[in-house]
């Protein structure tokens, strides 16, 4: 039996449901100097998160953050796939 490290784990999200996604740096480093930063990563949720998930609240703090997030339903999740040409889909979007 392969042991799985704490990498490898992904658990699975469900259409629907709520979760608190929340992240934070080692030794307490900074993971955003300055606002610029803060913009970044919510350019970044605009184009890979938020076509699968809604986002109720979220802090992002100097050293981590933290998201009440919502999983669409499968019917929005399908559609926004199918929104995806097939030849530029990821493997799991293909799965999907």
């Amino acid at each position: 039996m392969k042991i799985r490290s704490s990498t490898d784990f992904h658990p699975p999200l469900h259409a629907e449901r709520f979760y608190h996604v929340y992240n934070r740096t080692n030794n307490k480093e900074s993971l955003f100097l300055d606002d610029h930063d803060r913009r970044a990563l919510l350019k970044r949720l605009d184009r890979f998160l938020f076509p699968f998930v809604d986002i109720f609240a979220y802090c992002l703090l100097d050293t981590h953050f933290h998201m009440l997030i919502r999983v669409k339903s499968v019917s929005e999740l399908a559609t926004t796939l199918e929104s995806i040409p097939e030849k530029d889909r990821k493997k799991h979007q293909k799965l999907f």
